[in-house]
């Protein structure tokens, strides 16, 4: 009788930890391989943005100097023409001038062009708040120093070149060296320019000579408008004209209204002006000149 034995089942492999971590290696060999070149992929871009001399670096940079390059001109360029320098102002009897004054400013003409610097005076006359019949002196300064303290006022041959003015050479000489810029404010701000003459008769013979330009070089000192009524100032003659008095050489606009004159309030004098109210004012203080 056959005994009835069991069939046995193969035996199957034995697994072992190392046969385990050789199989999951095999399945997984090309997945480390590719993390491995990504890695190292990572680490060059990240080595190749951090080198200065790198192509992408270099370009950043130079484009970040042309841009603070530009930053600063701009800054620089809006420095040089904002507006015009601010006066400073003095307060109290102010001494040294042709005639007496409440008030004085002084303006740095050093380095200033003929625009700006008429631009300062114009200012004045539009923004100064004086009290009732004040004069105040502007006193154009070159080369100021706060330390220590020092600073030379223009000469008149001085105010003339820098205003470009067409003066002939014999009315310049025949003017002495100091002279006067001021605003009056009994008639509205008016200004004015005061010059003494050495010599009356060339001081005549010159001013009426450059009566050919004396309006082209002045009147933007004077901030006196092209428009409507003085549109044709400019191919406008200088004529006789008598104001509180005296005699006058005065240039008018289309309706006749003078716009500018020049005259001789003494022997010694030349006031250049606007309106009536800063003759009164210079006229009165020259007379108290005369009592001292």
């Amino acid at each position: 009788m056959e005994e009835n034995i069991p069939k046995k089942e193969p035996v199957k492999g034995l697994h072992t930890y190392s046969s385990d971590m050789a199989e999951a290696l095999r399945k997984e060999d090309g997945s480390v391989i590719k993390i491995a070149i990504a890695e190292q992929k990572k680490r060059e871009k990240d080595k190749e943005n951090f080198t200065p001399t790198s192509k992408k670096n270099i370009i950043m940079l130079g484009v970040s100097v042309v841009l603070i390059i530009i930053a600063i001109t701009v800054i620089i360029y809006f420095i040089s023409i904002s507006g015009t320098p601010a006066p400073v102002p003095v307060t109290g009897q102010v001494s040294g001038t042709l005639i007496y004054a409440e008030n004085k400013k002084v303006i740095d003409t050093t380095d200033l062009s003929t625009d700006r610097l008429a631009g300062a005076i114009a200012n004045e006359i539009n923004n100064s708040s004086l009290g009732i019949d004040v004069i105040e002196n502007i006193s154009l300064q070159k080369n100021i120093s706060i330390n220590p303290p020092s600073a030379t006022e223009l000469t008149t041959r001085e105010f003339f070149n820098d205003f470009g003015a067409d003066a002939p050479d014999t009315l310049v000489r025949s003017l002495g060296e100091k002279f006067m810029i001021g605003v009056d404010s009994y008639n509205g701000n008016e200004l004015f320019i005061l010059f003494k003459t050495n010599s009356l008769s060339d001081t005549r013979a010159g001013m009426l000579t450059w009566e050919n330009k004396m309006f082209d070089n002045i009147y933007s000192l004077f901030n006196i408008p092209l428009v409507g009524p003085n549109t044709n100032l400019f191919n406008t003659r200088w004529t006789d004209a008598t104001i509180k008095n005296k005699d006058a050489r005065a240039i008018r606009d289309s309706n006749g209204k003078i716009v500018l004159y020049y005259l001789f309030p003494n022997d010694n004098t030349v006031l250049i002006t606007t309106g009536s109210g800063a003759l009164d004012a210079v006229v009165a203080r020259l007379n108290v000149n005369k009592t001292q």
